[in-house]
Formats: structure tokens, C-alpha cells, sequence
């Protein structure tokens, strides 16, 4: 169990430093200012359902500690004798393989409602995967109550700090602080809205380009990455979520795509020819 419990741990560390580059993620979690945005945006839906869990958990070792793994033919009878449903009991006393099969249907977030209000069965269930960790489970309660300590969640998609929204903040105050009310009033806000995007797109690429060199200085959620290496873009593109993406050879000699901020800022020059682009637009 101890390896779970660090699991756990290191879980919560990624999210409390998450809570900390992220305000606004701090206050989305505690009722600030929910910003459902944010979450869709930044992919931070793990770490707000694992935080929902440890609401619920008090102390976690001990917690972890009640947990004891178990088979089968032990999780079997639990399941029977705590279930009112004689559908679950049925199927629960044919086969492991009909109760895996049972755990994976579409229906069970609404049909088994009572196997996640039973504690005994509920740990019960905890167990078996603790006993079963390459068992997948496309079962959203499963994935809520077990993922937690059988995963260790990783915030390769999810590094962005305070200097990445000040900066987003210090762009967007420069652009509208230098249109006055005449100039504004004139135009096609849309129109005005979408050119100005692709624009700071289209700067962008120019920027980090085919060749450019960039240090990485954060480890991403495939560990393939060194820290403070220099890696040679061989392309980049802003993806759909909004963020800038480059692609390198990580140290699997592959070509993989990874998220900008897990690498070092732009340089001075970088900084100077997006100064060049905010004149463009002033």
C-alpha cells in the first residue's frame, strides 16, 4: 500500500502547485469565481475531480491504509450481500469476467447507483483494483474513486503560470489601451477581434520556427524531456485549445509535440519582433 500512498502524495503536490501558478484555478476550486472556461481551456478536469476526492478525505494515509487489496473470489461475496439489486447479484455470481464487463456498460452510472452509495462495496471494488491495476475501467464513478492512487496525474498540458496570464493580460491592455473611442466605434468588433488573432498567430510562427532552439524546463508528462537540455524545433503550430505547440526530437529520438510552456521564454530578440507586431497594431 505504501507505494499508493506515495502516488497520493505526489498527486497532491502536483495540485497544490498548480494552485499556486494558477489563481484562477485557486478560485475556481473554492468558489471565487467559477470559471468553467478556465477548466475546458487549460484541461484541468482531473485535478478539479481529484480535489473534489480529497474533500472528502480527511486523512488520506489512513484512509489508504483501510484499503486492502483483493481477489476476485474475495470481492465476489462483498458485492452479493451488500447489493439490493438482483440484476448486480446475478451477474456478480457468474464470472469475473461478467462483472468487468458489468463495471464497463454505458448504463452503470445511472443503474448500479447503489454499488457507489455502499461503503463496504465501494472498498470493496477499490480493492479488487488495487489487486487488478492493469484492469481499464471506461466507468466515470470507477475512474473517480480509483484513479487517484493507482495514477499518478501529470500537468504536461497544464503548465502555465502567473508570467503566462500576466503577459496575456499585458498584451491585451497595450492593444486596447491604444484605440481610442473614434477608432472603435468604426469598425467591426468581430471582424477586428479575429484579425487581430491571427495576426499575433501568424507573428508567432515566424518566431518559433523550424530550427529555433529551445531549452526545456519542465518535465513533461512522459518523462522524455531533460530539464535545462537545449531541443531544435523541427515545427510548430498553434492547436485548437489556443496553445502554442512545438514540435522536437525528445529523447526516444522521436518527433513529438509538446506544449511551448514547458520550455524556457522567448528570448530578448523574440520579445523585440512581438514589441514590432504591438506598434503594428497601435
Amino acid at each position: 500500500m505504501a507505494n499508493h500512498i506515495e502516488t497520493i502524495k505526489k498527486n497532491i503536490e502536483t495540485l497544490d502547485k498548480l494552485r499556486k501558478q494558477i489563481p484562477g484555478f485557486e478560485e475556481h476550486l473554492t468558489g471565487v469565481k467559477v470559471d468553467r472556461e478556465l477548466i475546458n481551456n487549460m484541461r484541468l478536469h482531473d485535478f478539479e475531480n481529484f480535489y473534489v476526492w480529497l474533500k472528502d478525505k480527511t486523512q488520506d494515509e489512513i484512509y489508504l491504509t483501510a484499503l486492502v487489496p483483493l481477489t476476485w473470489k474475495e470481492l465476489k461475496p462483498i458485492v452479493i450481500k451488500n447489493t439490493r439489486s438482483d440484476f448486480v447479484k446475478t451477474v456478480t455470481a457468474k464470472s469475473e469476467k461478467q462483472f468487468q464487463h458489468m463495471m464497463n456498460s454505458r448504463q452503470s452510472l445511472r443503474k448500479y447507483q447503489s454499488l457507489w452509495r455502499n461503503t463496504d462495496v465501494l472498498k470493496g471494488i477499490q480493492g479488487y483494483l488495487l489487486n487488478n491495476p492493469l484492469v481499464k475501467y471506461d466507468n466515470y464513478y470507477i475512474n473517480v474513486y480509483a484513479k487517484w492512487y493507482l495514477q499518478t496525474l501529470v500537468p504536461s498540458d497544464y503548465i502555465y503560470t502567473q508570467k503566462e496570464i500576466d503577459a496575456t493580460e499585458d498584451l491585451i491592455n497595450k492593444i486596447t489601451d491604444s484605440i481610442n473611442f473614434d477608432e472603435i466605434s468604426r469598425i467591426n468588433v468581430s471582424q477586428f477581434s479575429n484579425k487581430v488573432t491571427e495576426s499575433i498567430r501568424a507573428k508567432i510562427l515566424t518566431v518559433i520556427k523550424r530550427g529555433s532552439k529551445l531549452k526545456c524546463k519542465d518535465v513533461p508528462g512522459d518523462g522524455l524531456l531533460i530539464p535545462g537540455k537545449i531541443y531544435d524545433v523541427s515545427g510548430s503550430h498553434v492547436n485548437s485549445d489556443g496553445f502554442l505547440y512545438v514540435t522536437v526530437k525528445n529523447e526516444n529520438n522521436a518527433d513529438k509535440q509538446y506544449m511551448y510552456t514547458v520550455f524556457e521564454e522567448l528570448s530578448k530578440e523574440r520579445e523585440s519582433q512581438l514589441d514590432d507586431l504591438l506598434n503594428l497594431l497601435s
